[in-house]
């Protein structure tokens, strides 16, 4: 098991500015795995002064040294007896990498596996049934001392029973653990900009896994690319490679790049096009509002008050017709037009822009 799998490097490369120290610490560790014969300090400090994460420049090898011995310290590291003096990885830190279960935890251990269970089809399943594979010495001594006791699921997730479009999220998941270019062919959907015939996606730089809507999505960009590209795992036909050339993964926050979305899609379009043919995208959301009321059954406004469509909603109270104003700032897209039909064709009116307006009712220009 890697050290990564210790430590989360993106976490430490996200505090990079604020903890140089941590950072390089980390990453010496991670670069004396890849050469378990020992590596010099000056070849570490090298490799750190060409990280362009780090702060090791020319006159910092003290600082370095500082690092190595304070790893020496805390028994992650050690000298052997060449000259020069190479570092090498000690046999204490290899055992952290399997830590066991206290007997304490098993019930909770046993409800996160029935909590996932919906979800076998990702890999990180199969690590919580290897680590409680094994433990499994421990968990039957727990099972024995409360017999007729089960475990049972704590929280429960949408994620469909019967999920089926799981053939290559292995794939797609340990590129991006092993920050590997991945290539594949595609079949896009009916109307992607991409076109309606199979694709070849060749050097793609796969970030994230994301699941919108019970669909698995792949989100990266490509190779020498700068847009966010998104492809839906059940689209892809085969891999054609799955351990192409490692890539240094430009920095990426989910939480920013779907701001302004509902689920998946990072811009948004009119179905305008330009002199070439192509779609025009925009990147920037827009002001939307629309008036609600109450359906003959359902409160669409109190529901609409506990669950938002988007986080920058906001809600009037109800008018003396019992329409309420929705206003929201973000992207109008598909995900949008169904929330707004939702709520019942007769209970909303007043949609603006226009073009969301025709959108949502169907109605032609």
């Amino acid at each position: 098991m890697q050290i990564v799998m210790i430590i989360d490097k993106r976490t430490l490369a996200a505090i990079s500015t604020r903890n140089n120290k941590v950072l390089c610490k980390f990453l010496i560790l991670e670069y004396l795995e890849s050469w378990p014969g020992g590596m010099t300090k000056e070849a570490i400090f090298n490799f750190l002064e060409s990280h362009t994460e780090t702060d090791v420049k020319a006159g910092k090898g003290r600082v370095v040294y500082d690092y190595l011995n304070e790893l020496i310290e805390v028994k992650l590291i050690n000298t052997d007896t060449s000259t020069p003096v190479k570092y090498i990885l000690t046999e204490h830190l290899r055992e952290l990498e399997f830590i066991p279960v206290k007997k304490c935890n098993v019930p909770l251990l046993k409800s996160w596996e029935h909590s996932l269970r919906n979800y076998s089809h990702i890999p990180i399943f199969g690590e919580l049934q290897q680590y409680i594979g094994d433990n499994k010495e421990k968990i039957a001594e727990w099972e024995e001392e409360h017999r007729g006791e089960e475990a049972f699921p704590t929280v429960s997730f949408d994620a469909p029973a019967d999920y089926h479009e799981d053939d290559f999220l292995f794939d797609c998941y340990y590129a991006i653990y092993e920050c590997t270019e991945i290539s594949f062919r595609y079949t896009p959907f009916i109307g992607d900009p991409r076109g309606d015939k199979p694709v070849d996606v060749i050097d793609f730089r796969p970030y994230l896994l994301k699941e919108h809507k019970n669909r698995w999505y792949l989100v990266g960009k490509y190779k020498g690319g700068e847009e966010i590209e998104t492809f839906s795992v059940g689209r892809i036909s085969s891999i054609i490679d799955s351990e192409g050339s490692r890539f240094e993964r430009d920095p990426f926050d989910p939480d920013h790049i779907w701001k302004h979305s509902m689920g998946i899609y990072t811009r948004w379009d009119k179905g305008e096009r330009d002199e070439n043919g192509n779609l025009i995208f925009y990147d920037t959301p827009i002001d939307i509002s629309f008036r609600v009321k109450d359906g003959l059954r359902y409160q669409n406004i109190d529901y609409l008050k506990t669950s938002k469509i988007h986080a920058s909603q906001e809600l009037t109270l109800p008018g003396a017709d019992g329409y309420a104003t929705v206003k929201l700032h973000m992207f109008p897209d598909s995900d949008l037009v169904r929330e707004i039909r939702k709520q019942g064709e007769k209970n909303v009116k007043d949609i603006t822009p226009d073009f969301l307006s025709r959108w949502v009712m169907e109605d032609e220009e």
